[in-house]
C-alpha cells in the first residue's frame, strides 16, 4: 500500500503495510537488497487465447524481476527486483 507523508517518498519508502514489513525483515536476516516497484501493466498475470502470459508472471517468465508479491488489497500489482 502506498505511503501517506506530506513529503514525496522515493523508492521502496514509499509502500508500506504487512509484506512491506516481512521483506524489510527477511532481507535483514538473509541478507539480501531488493526494490519494490509496481509491475509495467498492471496486471497480476494470466495467459491469452495464445497462451502467453502477461503481468507478474509474464515478468518472471522474461527474468525481468526475481520476485513477485501481489498485493490484493489495492488495484496495482507490485514485483520485487534483485538489485
Amino acid at each position: 500500500m502506498f505511503r501517506k507523508s506530506d513529503t514525496v517518498l522515493s523508492g521502496n519508502d514509499r509502500f508500506e503495510g504487512y509484506c512491506v514489513d516481512l521483506l524489510k525483515e527477511l532481507s535483514h536476516i538473509l541478507g539480501f537488497v531488493y526494490d519494490i516497484r509496481l509491475v509495467e501493466d498492471g496486471k497480476y498475470g494470466a495467459q491469452d487465447e495464445k497462451g502467453q502470459w502477461n503481468g507478474m508472471i509474464r515478468e518472471l517468465i522474461d527474468h525481468v524481476t526475481s520476485a513477485c508479491l501481489p498485493v490484493y488489497l489495492i488495484p496495482s500489482c507490485s514485483a520485487i527486483s534483485k538489485k
